[in-house]
């Protein structure tokens, strides 16, 4: 959520508090993402860079590159957290990937198609 700069936004938390408990912005979210082509894969990654974690193949954390050294990542519900590359929890797996960064907007209309494939209803749906 905070990677993709929705964390705080006032629809996005309106659809959370009605969708079902595991549809947020979350790693599987970002695996949509990437796997329908909305994030693109970096080879060489700049500041302001998605950094994805994964671990065997499957998203677990992601964060913005601050630096080519720095992340800025938001820990579960916890802090918000400036860390080298590799120094997250041990299950958020070694594999980094580099995706080119999304705007708020269009991210944010993803989470909607997101959640409405995961049964919520919005207003003027049929």
């Amino acid at each position: 959520m905070h990677a993709l700069d929705i964390v705080e936004d006032a629809e996005y938390i309106e659809i959370v508090a009605a969708a079902p408990r595991d549809i947020f912005a979350s790693p599987r979210f970002v695996e949509r993402l990437i796997s329908q082509g909305h994030l693109h894969e970096l080879a060489e990654p700049a500041d302001g860079s998605l950094v994805v974690y994964c671990d065997q193949g499957s998203v677990k954390h992601i964060g913005r590159l601050l630096t080519a050294m720095r992340v800025e990542s938001k820990w579960g519900v916890g802090c918000l957290y400036h860390h080298g590359l590799l120094e997250v929890p041990e299950n958020y797996g070694s594999e980094l990937r580099f995706f080119s960064s999304v705007d708020r907007e269009f991210a944010l209309d993803r989470y909607v198609e997101y959640a409405r494939e995961h049964g919520v209803q919005f207003e003027g749906d049929a």
